[in-house]
């Protein structure tokens, strides 16, 4: 299962593109998501990937990485409390040249 989240730095539309796996099912005892942040068409190198977990409760941050210069990441988080929503956030970075 695929999640395409669209964020805007700079007035550029940023593309999230990651892979969830059992991300939407009940309980959750350990999420690793990995992906590519991507803006105009291009990778984002050096952006802040944020794992978030909402609930009925205030979000809870659950793991924080950077991508790397292809713009890919891994995030993975130990447990994600019962009935939340996973969401990724990310912010800064910048674009990679097409070769």
């Amino acid at each position: 299962m695929a999640m395409d989240h669209k964020r805007s730095i700079s007035g550029l539309p940023i593309w999230l593109l990651a892979s969830v796996g059992a991300v939407c099912g009940p309980a959750v005892a350990a999420v690793s998501i990995e992906g590519q942040v991507q803006a105009g068409g291009g990778a984002v190198a050096g952006s802040v990937v944020t794992l978030w977990a909402a609930s009925t409760n205030a979000p809870q941050r659950l793991a924080q990485v950077t991508s790397d210069a292809d713009g890919r990441f891994v995030v993975s988080a130990d447990k994600a409390s019962d009935g939340s929503n996973l969401y990724l956030i990310a912010t800064g970075g910048a674009p990679v040249a097409n070769p």
